[in-house]
C-alpha cells in the first residue's frame, strides 16, 4: 500500500448510548496494533478493550471500523490508537530479488512508526523553532516532588520544582488545601465543621439567624426552642393631624405589623397602640409570635426629628412597649412632637431585638 493519509492519531469519539461503529480515521498495518480505550469523563478511570473479547470491554474491527460489543454511554469517550511494532521483519539477502510489495511493506512501516512519533509529539510540550535560546535550555525535567509546581528557574533556561509561585510562597498548609477536590474537602482542611459551613452558603442575614437560632437554646439559657427575632419600627408623621403612622417590618425572624396611618393619641389600630399622653408605644401580643421573654437591645437608627433622643424597649404582658428619652435630660418625648418637628414630616426610626418563647 501507500501511505498518503496524513491524520494523526488517535481518534477520540464521544459516547451516547447507541452508536457502536467507529472509524478508524488513520492508516495502520494490522488490526493488533489498534489501541481502544474507554475513558469515564467525570473520574477519569480508563479501560483498555480487548480485540475480539467479550462483554462490555470487547471490540471486533471491520471495514475500517471499530465495532464496539456495547454502545459507550453518554458522558464517556472512546479512543482509538495505534501502536505499530517497533520491529523490521523484513531480511533483505545478497544478490536476491524481491517484489515491490515486501520492499513497499518495509517502508510503509517506516512511514506508519514515524506518523506514530509524530502523533506523539503532536501532544507534548515543545520549544518554538523560533525560540533564540534553544542551545541553552534544558529539555529536561526534574525529579517529580509531591505538592510542588512545576516552573522555570532564575535563569530560565531550565525547569525546576517550585514552593512558590510569582512570588507568592505556598505554606505546607495551603499545599493541604491546593489538593482537595471540591469545596467540602475545602472546608474540612480548614476546621469549619458541618455547622459553620451551613451558616457560611446562608444567602442572607435573615436566614442566618434562622440556621444559627432555629431548635437551639439561646446562648446562656437551657430551654430549647425560644427564637431571637429583630425588627424596625418606622414612625411617621400621620396624613391626620396631631396623629402617626407606624411601620414594623422584620430585620430577622421579626413580627410584622402592617402600615397604619392616623394613630391618634389613646387609640389600638393593628394591634399598634399609641399612649393617651403620647409618650409610649405598644405592639400588642396578639400581633407578636409567642410570648416575649426578654427585650436583647434597641438603638434610634434614623432620627428627623432634631432632637437627640434614645429608644427604650420593655415587655409588658407579653407586649413590647417603646417610648423615646432626650439622651441629655432622659425627658421622655412626645412621639407625635418628634415627627411633626420644624412643620412635621419627620421620621423616625429604631431597632428593637426580643425573645419569643417559639
Amino acid at each position: 500500500m501507500t501511505v498518503s493519509n496524513t491524520t494523526l492519531p488517535p481518534a477520540q469519539y464521544n459516547g451516547n448510548g447507541s452508536t457502536t461503529n467507529f472509524s478508524i480515521t488513520f492508516d495502520y498495518v494490522a488490526d493488533t496494533d489498534i489501541v481502544v480505550t474507554h475513558v469515564v469523563n467525570s473520574t477519569g478511570v480508563e479501560t483498555v478493550w480487548t480485540l475480539n473479547g467479550s462483554g462490555d470491554t470487547g471490540y471486533t474491527i471491520s471495514g475500517g471500523n471499530v465495532v464496539a460489543n456495547t454502545a459507550p454511554a453518554s458522558g464517556t469517550r472512546l479512543i482509538i490508537d495505534v501502536a505499530t511494532p517497533r520491529t523490521q521483519a523484513t531480511d533483505l539477502q545478497r544478490n536476491r530479488s524481491y517484489s515491490a510489495e515486501v520492499l513497499e511493506a518495509a517502508l510503509d512501516k517506516l512511514t506508519l512508526l514515524m506518523r506514530d512519533r509524530a502523533g506523539e509529539i503532536a501532544r507534548a510540550l515543545k520549544y518554538k523553532a523560533t525560540e533564540q535560546s534553544l542551545s541553552t535550555l534544558s529539555v529536561n525535567l526534574p525529579t517529580p516532588s509531591a505538592g510542588k509546581a512545576l516552573g522555570w528557574n532564575a535563569t530560565a533556561d531550565a525547569l525546576q520544582n517550585l514552593s512558590s509561585i510569582t512570588g507568592v510562597s505556598i505554606s505546607s498548609f495551603v499545599e493541604t488545601l491546593l489538593d482537595d477536590a471540591n469545596a467540602a474537602a475545602f472546608m474540612t482542611t480548614l476546621g469549619i465543621t458541618a455547622f459553620v459551613q451551613t451558616l457560611l452558603d446562608d444567602a442572607d442575614a435573615d436566614t442566618f439567624m434562622t440556621t444559627l437560632m432555629g431548635g437551639y437554646p439561646l446562648l446562656g439559657d437551657s430551654t430549647s426552642g425560644r427564637v431571637l427575632r429583630a425588627i424596625e419600627i418606622t414612625i411617621d408623621d400621620a396624613t391626620t393631624a396631631d396623629e402617626i403612622k407606624v411601620t414594623v417590618s422584620s430585620r430577622f425572624n421579626g413580627d410584622t405589623f402592617a402600615t397604619t396611618d392616623d394613630i391618634g393619641k389613646g387609640e389600638t389600630k393593628n394591634n399598634i397602640t399609641w399612649s393617651a399622653d403620647g409618650l409610649y408605644l405598644t405592639l400588642e401580643a396578639d400581633g407578636l409570635s409567642g410570648n416575649v421573654i426578654g427585650i436583647t437591645g434597641s438603638n434610634v437608627e434614623l432620627n428627623e426629628s432634631g432632637t437627640d433622643v434614645t429608644v427604650t424597649a420593655a415587655v409588658a404582658s407579653n407586649d413590647i412597649r417603646i417610648h423615646f428619652p432626650d439622651t441629655a435630660t432622659g425627658t421622655i418625648q412626645d412621639i407625635d412632637a418628634l415627627v411633626d418637628a420644624g412643620g412635621g414630616g419627620k421620621r423616625v426610626r429604631a431597632f428593637v431585638a426580643y425573645v419569643t418563647s417559639a
